[in-house]
């Protein structure tokens, strides 16, 4: 297994898909949406948020998770309840965005570095943009070769923790593809935010989570996910209650584990914003344990840079930063400096 790790913020699924919407462009979504909201969510929203709070997603959802001194039992309840409205239709957002890679070369040989090497990839995304782009070589690659593969959508396989396919929750155990090793290997995603594809009742620490694979008909995921609610742990400050599940903290220590032991940490679209302050003591903490002096690629756009340099140098406070791939068509650079050259050398 590689040493490499991938890190991956917003910027990475928009550098891969275009489409996928920066946080101003997913904020206006929502609120339109909850505009028309005929349900006590709604009317919640309009009438009892405060409107410079509806502006920003993260703001938003940062006011909805803190039980504030000043707030009664019911507005926290109904808090509570436009937040998990609010995390279902992000659910249901990105999970309508189509991705056309258009077989382009650069995403094509992503997905083989990542999967070929075994490397580990955290990701804060709540999207399955990583997933598709690992199955996108994965199909392509046994196209090639003239085998088949069937992928299934089944993406508990990525994620290498006691996460069980929705079916399960029903014993429709059958459904699951072979895991026995003979198929493809998946390689592990840990998501320190959740996703879109994971569903929680959100009542216990150790409950399970449940993927769902999106080919169920509307009859069928209706009644398999009754009383289950999207898991994904938005860009907030107080993060304590969102947190609180045992995968979740296993996710974080291997995350901890895996940058700790990192000889290239490969940064791609990501800002450090003040609200993810998790995040920032994961590097430093785990990074103040790292013996072997790692290399960090910070992967942005071109104008993100003269923002973020600062802060990125603030923050680690070492030498071995390195902001060439912060540019115009920075995947495609990226893929042609670093990727392809590695690729070549393990003659794959």
């Amino acid at each position: 297994m590689s040493s490499d790790v991938f890190f991956l913020g917003s910027g990475f699924s928009k550098a891969i898909d275009n489409n996928y919407p920066v946080l101003s462009e997913l904020s206006r979504e929502i609120h339109d949406n909850l505009n028309t909201e005929k349900e006590s969510v709604g009317m919640h929203y309009r009438n009892e948020i405060p409107d410079k709070y509806k502006d920003n997603i993260e703001t938003l959802l940062t006011f909805l998770s803190s039980k504030l001194p000043y707030k009664t039992a019911v507005q926290n309840l109904a808090d509570e309840a436009l937040y998990m409205d609010i995390a279902n239709q992000i659910s249901v957002y990105f999970e309508n965005k189509d991705v056309n890679f258009d077989n382009n070369d650069s995403i094509y040989k992503l997905g083989k570095y990542i999967a070929k090497n075994d490397i580990t990839s955290i990701t804060l995304n709540y999207d399955t943009i990583l997933e598709k782009v690992i199955i996108n070589y994965l199909s392509r690659h046994a196209g090639n070769s003239g085998q088949v593969v069937q992928m299934n959508n089944h993406y508990e396989k990525f994620y290498n923790i006691p996460i069980t396919n929705l079916r399960n929750r029903a014993g429709d155990s059958h459904f699951i593809t072979d895991m026995s090793g003979k198929g493809p290997h998946f390689l592990k995603i840990l998501k320190l935010h959740g996703s879109i594809n994971w569903l929680y009742t959100g009542n216990s620490f150790n409950e399970p989570i449940y993927c769902k694979d999106f080919t169920y008909d509307d009859k069928d995921y209706e009644y398999l996910r009754a009383g289950l609610n999207t898991m994904i742990v938005p860009p907030v400050l107080d993060k304590s209650r969102a947190y609180n599940h045992i995968i979740l903290e296993s996710l974080w220590k291997q995350a901890f584990d895996k940058l700790k032991n990192a000889e290239n940490i490969y940064i791609y679209g990501f800002s450090f914003p003040p609200t993810d302050l998790s995040v920032r003591y994961l590097f430093q903490s785990a990074l103040s344990n790292n013996h072997k002096n790692p290399k960090i690629y910070v992967i942005n756009t071109a104008e993100a840079k003269n923002s973020i340099e600062k802060i990125y140098k603030e923050i680690f406070n070492i030498r071995n930063l390195y902001f060439d791939y912060c540019c115009d068509n920075s995947l495609e650079k990226f893929v042609q400096d670093v990727i392809e050259p590695k690729l070549e050398v393990a003659n794959v």
